[in-house]
């Protein structure tokens, strides 16, 4: 069997880490930890209540997972091989050849600013 990906780890994690959370709520629920740890008061077992509550951290975790899953999916694709043009720097995206400048704006957060460089400044401008 294969090793799990980094992207399974994250998953993985989120899951444990939202699991341990409802474990806790029942168990502070059941137990009455806060009773016996700082001396508060007793109180009566409200399952209607922690369920309600289980219900929302498990609508949360949904939330959660599905953007999670959705922006490794994003930050896969940015990291996968890109066919660019040798001559006019294109990119091919789904069949169609776009520019750079679409492409970081449709497929990224960054903000392009153009520029030039010292050497075609010099080779363009002749300024040194």
């Amino acid at each position: 069997m294969p090793a799990p990906t980094f992207s399974r780890k994250i998953l993985v994690f989120e899951s444990l880490g939202f699991g341990l959370v409802i474990i806790f709520l029942w168990l502070e629920e059941i137990l009455d930890i806060p009773h016996y740890i700082m001396g508060a008061p007793s109180t009566p077992v409200n399952l209607p209540e922690c369920l309600l509550e289980t219900i929302v951290i498990m609508i949360l975790y949904g939330i959660i997972l599905y953007y999670t899953i959705k922006f490794m999916a994003k930050i896969r694709y940015l990291e996968g091989f890109l066919h660019v043009c040798s001559f006019c720097k294109r990119i091919e995206v789904d069949g169609e050849w776009i520019t750079l400048e679409k492409f970081m704006s449709t497929y990224s957060d960054a903000i392009l600013s153009h520029g030039l460089c010292p050497e075609c400044l010099q080779k363009h401008y002749h300024v040194e």
